[in-house]
């Protein structure tokens, strides 16, 4: 969807991240305690990373093109390239450890649909993106129009299925792990035909 759906993902994430590291870690270990939260370094992370973005957007443009660079801007160069790299071991290292927490149950068990799964995928899949539609119909009732490919973008990411890092921070948290693998498991093969269907019954 071009600039615009960059834009949207962007900010999507931004907020999403805020979330998960508040929210979502007052959720898993049980604990509200706001100093416990801020002490939290993915937290702070998170901040950094929107603070630079917002303030020096020239940073990544900088780490995706090091050759671009001369003398000091070089050097910089060098050491983003480096933490984009090193960034971008989060995706596989997430599919393996959740690969490996699926690997630890019975094949049954992992493909049970129980109760709590059923929840969770309810939720992800059909509840979150409606919930993300009716805001975005209340802003426009107030009178905020966006543009029509930020609005599919909002609705096919609130339609994605469970982040594959959603095990990991499950396990470092105290949360059900297995939980949460299977939940990736379940959403990701459902949300083949529920994303785009969502998308298709907006669009339409």
């Amino acid at each position: 969807y071009g600039a615009a759906g960059e834009r949207t993902v962007l900010l999507f994430n931004a907020g999403a991240q805020v979330a998960l590291w508040t929210l979502g870690v007052a959720t898993l270990t049980g604990r509200a305690d706001p100093r416990a939260l801020l002490r939290n370094p993915g937290l702070w992370a998170t901040a950094l990373g929107i603070g630079l973005a917002l303030g020096v957007p020239q940073l990544g443009e900088l780490a995706r093109h090091p050759e671009r660079a001369a003398g000091l801007a070089a050097v910089l160069a060098t050491g983003l390239e480096g933490l984009d790299l090193f960034g971008t071991m989060a995706v596989p290292l997430s599919l393996t450890i959740t690969g490996a927490q699926l690997g630890g149950l019975r094949i049954l068990d992992a493909l049970r649909p129980d109760l709590p799964l059923m929840r969770v995928l309810a939720l992800r899949l059909l509840a979150l993106p409606l919930i993300a539609w009716g805001g975005v119909l209340a802003l426009e009732a107030a009178g905020l129009v966006l543009d029509p490919r930020a609005r599919l973008v909002i609705l096919f990411t609130a339609g994605m299925p469970v982040a594959i890092s959603g095990a990991v921070h499950a396990r470092r948290f105290g949360g059900d792990a297995d939980l949460a693998a299977r939940a990736v498991l379940w959403s990701t093969t459902l949300a083949l035909g529920t994303a785009p269907a969502l998308v298709a019954l907006v669009a339409g």
